[in-house]
């Protein structure tokens, strides 16, 4: 009986984000995700994050920024907890990119992406290397 069951699952194709030493997420939880985007902590909402951390209230409070969402999703104000610079520069897989806070949650990058970026790496290098 269970042959037959394992037979109907279909196969899924699982793509894993790749290692990024610049960017960890840390942990989410309660609405929030506390993310290290290169040097610095940040607490950015997350609607998705209905569960409760794993990190303490301490470790969350180490962040550098924390976004306090307004009445718009993308309308808000950050709280600092150290000063941050204008824009810092981080990099993956020898691709360097601007990051800076914003007057909306999000800070010019978006990790999710990280598989697609890698695809486009390795295929632009495969067709600069035949052209």
């Amino acid at each position: 009986m269970l042959k037959s069951v394992i037979r109907q699952i279909p196969n899924l194709l699982i793509s894993l984000p790749p290692k990024w030493d610049e960017y960890e997420l840390l942990d989410c939880g309660n609405g929030a995700k506390l993310e290290r985007f290169g040097p610095y902590l940040l607490n950015r909402p997350e609607a998705e994050a209905i569960w409760k951390p794993s990190l303490s209230e301490i470790q969350w409070q180490k962040a550098n920024a924390t976004f306090i969402p307004g009445k718009g999703e993308e309308v808000g104000t950050w709280r600092f907890n150290s000063k941050l610079p204008e824009r810092w520069q981080m990099s993956f897989q020898g691709l360097r990119f601007w990051a800076q806070i914003s007057s909306s949650r999000h800070i010019g990058i978006f990790p999710e992406q990280a598989s697609q970026w890698e695809w486009i790496i390795q295929n632009y290098t495969k067709i600069i290397s035949t052209a």
